[in-house]
This record gives structure tokens, C-alpha cells and sequence, in this order.
């Protein structure tokens, strides 16, 4: 139990961390903030609700390991390096098929509510 705590408690430093160093990462923090609920209102079903919050969480954890590659490579050299260029847009790319995602899902869920 003891490993289990330490890392809860390292995973919300991270999160703290990057909510208050990271802007994308605060506006998808708050973003899922606002979807939860929201999706609760909008989801036709319990599996629609399970997808619309899976999304947000999926995107929210994508994002951190995007950051988490960025500042590894900053970490590495602040020179620019074509390769480092590489992988910084290649965790780009996975943030924005996240966020395609998740609008293709949310607008699907509302919809249906709504149609």
C-alpha cells in the first residue's frame, strides 16, 4: 500500500506541475472539469458517457506524456535539432488525433440526445 501511496502522491505532483507550468495542460485539466459533468447531461447512455469522459482522460494523459517528451528533449539540448523537432510534432500529432477524437465523439453523443 505504501507504493501505491507514493505514487498517487507523484502523480499529483505531476499534475500540479503541469497545471501550473503548462498551459495546455490547465486548459484540458479544466476542460475535463467541465466535461464531466456536462457529459453526464449529454451522454444518451452509460456507454456514450464511459466514451466522452475516456477521451478527455485519454487526451489528458497523452498530453502529459507529450510534455513529458518535451521537456526531456529541452532537458537534452535547447539547440535546434531536426530530430528533436521530429519528435516534438510526432506528440503533437497524437495530442490534435485525440482532440479530432474527442469531437467526433462529443458531437456524435450530442447528436443523438438532441436529434
Amino acid at each position: 500500500m505504501e507504493r501505491i501511496f507514493k505514487a498517487f502522491l507523484n502523480s499529483m505532483r505531476g499534475l500540479r506541475w503541469g497545471f501550473v507550468n503548462e498551459p495546455a495542460l490547465r486548459q484540458e485539466l479544466i476542460l475535463l472539469a467541465v466535461g464531466l459533468p456536462l457529459a453526464a447531461l449529454i451522454a444518451p447512455n452509460l456507454l456514450w458517457f464511459a466514451l466522452m469522459l475516456g477521451g478527455l482522460l485519454l487526451l489528458l494523459a497523452v498530453e502529459l506524456l507529450n510534455t513529458g517528451l518535451e521537456k526531456l528533449a529541452d532537458f537534452i539540448t535547447l539547440e535546434h535539432h531536426a530530430l528533436i523537432g521530429v519528435v516534438k510534432d510526432l506528440g503533437s500529432a497524437a495530442v490534435f488525433m485525440l482532440l479530432v477524437w474527442n469531437g467526433v465523439v462529443w458531437l456524435g453523443a450530442v447528436w443523438l440526445r438532441f436529434s
